[in-house]
């Protein structure tokens, strides 16, 4: 979540009367962290949080193909006033007493859960490095690619299954409403479910276009343009355009991306283009029926059964 202004008097409180252990500088893939930690975070805790950072790093550079370039200064208390997890323009709060902290949520252990609330932040801190202190949202957008990056890298490493969890998330999204109700923080906290929507929407968009994507969408906005112009020069479509293209998505169960008229499943399963609409009009096999008509008729487009059949008779008459 982003940084509450509140926060930083805590963090100045803190500094000034409890107490910190401040690591100096340390050098992550080239860039700087600064960790500062309240003398109730256990040792392990803290190293927890700087493998998150570590673990950023490198994702973000695979997945993104890009990195957090300025500093980033990480707080860490557990006195009973501390607040987070948030995150603003290279800054990361962390309340190492809180619920969040101390709760798996994820349902893959208790470290896992501190690393996965660590990198959501993180997210938060690349998302302001590359548009600068400015508004990056919608906010559906910003949170929900926080949360989706997470559990893309849990993926990766084999902790939990994405198309499991994304399967999950599309089920509860059914409740939500429409998408473009999350556009503020209003919205989004109004709604029990909008973190399912949010990470269902962020899917989409990268099934569509991949994750370098998402970052082309912040460092556009980072090079003056619009949030809407960022948003059409990153996802090739207008915010308003992909509302009315994911709810049409979502009311088919998610099965058909890119709406033309073809389970994603058929399409995969015959080598066709579940991102292409235009497939659905050739006819691949040459056998007078279109992809599409192939779909509706449960035929195989590849194979021309017609004339594999003629092939069979000409041989057994043989």
């Amino acid at each position: 979540m982003w940084l509450d202004r509140r926060n930083i008097w805590t963090a100045i409180r803190a500094l000034l009367f409890l107490g910190v252990t401040t690591f100096a500088s340390e050098r992550v893939w080239g860039q700087s962290t600064v960790f500062t930690f309240g003398p109730d975070v256990p040792i392990d805790q803290q190293q927890t949080v700087r493998d998150a950072i570590t673990l950023g790093h490198q994702f973000f550079q695979t997945r993104l193909g890009t990195t957090v370039q300025g500093t980033t200064n990480v707080f860490v208390f557990a006195d009973k006033d501390c607040r987070g997890p948030e995150a603003n323009f290279g800054v990361i709060f962390l309340c190492a007493s809180g619920t969040e902290w101390n709760t798996d949520r994820i349902g893959a252990g208790i470290r896992n859960q501190r690393i996965q609330t660590t990198l959501h932040e993180y997210v938060h801190v690349l998302q302001f490095d590359l548009a600068g202190p400015v508004n990056i949202g919608p906010i559906w957008l910003v949170e929900g690619t926080a949360e989706y990056l997470t559990f893309v890298h849990f993926d990766d490493e084999g902790i939990l299954d994405l198309d499991g969890l994304i399967g999950g998330q599309r089920f509860i999204s059914r409740s939500v409403s429409a998408l473009r109700n999350l556009e503020n923080l209003d919205g989004l906290r109004s709604e029990p479910n909008a973190r399912a929507l949010s990470m269902a929407a962020v899917d989409v968009l990268v099934l569509l276009n991949d994750f370098p994507a998402l970052a082309n969408f912040w460092r556009g906005i980072g090079t003056g343009a619009t949030r809407q112009k960022a948003f059409e020069s990153a996802f090739g479509r207008t915010i308003d355009e992909f509302y009315v293209e994911f709810e049409e998505i979502r009311n088919r169960n998610f099965e058909d991306l890119d709406l033309d008229g073809m389970d994603d499943e058929f399409e995969n399963r015959f080598g066709l283009n579940p991102k292409d609409p235009d497939d659905a009009g050739l006819d691949n096999d040459r056998d007078g029926l279109t992809n599409l008509e192939e779909f509706q008729a449960r035929t195989n487009p590849i194979v021309n059964e017609a004339a594999a059949l003629q092939i069979i008779n000409s041989i057994l008459s043989d």
